[in-house]
This record gives C-alpha cells, structure tokens and sequence, in this order.
C-alpha cells in the first residue's frame, strides 16, 4: 500500500502526458493503496497530473515528444479535467475524470460497492469485510451508458471456480 509517488511525473507510464495523446475520459482503478490517507492523496494525484502543464514536467522526451509538447503549450479551459466520481472500499479505490467540456454531458451517476472478504466480521456486524472485493462506477455520456468495475479478488488458485461464477 504506497501512497502516489512524490514525483507525479512517473504517472506517465499509465497515462500520456502530451495534450495530443490525452483522452476524454479517464477510469483509474488501484488496489492495495495502503491507509485510507492515502485514497485522496491517489485521487489529488492524478487530478493534478492530468491538469498539469505538459511542458513543467521532468521527462524523457523522445524528439516527437518533445515537438509535440512545444505545440500543444496552449491549453484552452476545456480541456482541464475534473471528477465525475470515485468510490473507495479498504484498499480498493476508483476514479472517473473527464474533460471539463464534456461534463455537462454526464448523467445518471451511479456507484457502488461489493465487499467480498474476511467473513469473520459477518456474525458481529452482519457485514463482509471489504478487503477484497469490487467497486464500479456508471453514468451516461450524452445517450451513451458505460460502466466501469474494478476488482481485487482473492488470488489463490483454489478460489479462481469463485472469480468465474456469473455477478448476480
């Protein structure tokens, strides 16, 4: 469980840095984040990394990078980034983040969580605990629905018959 690295530059190895190579939309999905301090540092983090300015970051460009990115100086309001949702369970977490012009086209918000692990609380609180399990996020983009799930599942091979069963 690590916290977002202090160099925020390294999260170019998920996610293109250059306006050209940037998306619409964003899902980000991470297990074992570690303390529960660290699931809004991860979400500040990659909204920082996604609105930061191509050209102040410290890397290895390759000459096409470096051509495209003396390009695409200018960025235009639109383009930042800003969260549709996030949800978080343990050590579990999921963020969705768009362009700030396509936000007004997002609807129909929905998350959600399934907690699947240690049983041992169950007795005492009626609840499973969620150390392992899945979260999902969906919405409509414009008449579009999407969905998005992220999972962290028990990872012995005795369990895979649990993983294949069909979601309820």
């Amino acid at each position: 469980g690590q916290p977002p690295p202090s160099d925020e530059s390294l999260l170019t190895q998920w996610i293109p840095w250059t306006w050209e190579e940037k998306k619409d939309l964003y899902v980000v999905g991470l297990q074992e984040m570690g303390p529960s301090s660290n699931r809004e540092a991860w979400g500040a983090a990659l909204l920082r990394f996604l609105n930061a300015d191509p050209r102040g970051r410290s890397l290895r460009m390759t000459p096409t990078a470096s051509i495209l990115a003396g390009k695409s100086a200018t960025r235009r309001p639109e383009d930042a980034y800003v969260l549709v949702a996030h949800q978080y369970m343990w050590e579990i977490g999921i963020w969705v983040f768009v362009r700030s012009a396509h936000a007004r086209d997002i609807s129909n918000v929905v998350v959600g969580s399934e907690a699947t692990g240690l049983s041992l609380a169950k007795g005492v609180t009626g609840r499973q605990l969620g150390n392992k399990g899945g979260l999902g996020v969906s919405f409509r983009w414009r008449e579009v629905p999407l969905a998005f799930v992220n999972c962290h599942l028990a990872a012995r091979p005795d369990r895979l018959h649990r993983h294949l069963r069909p979601a309820a």
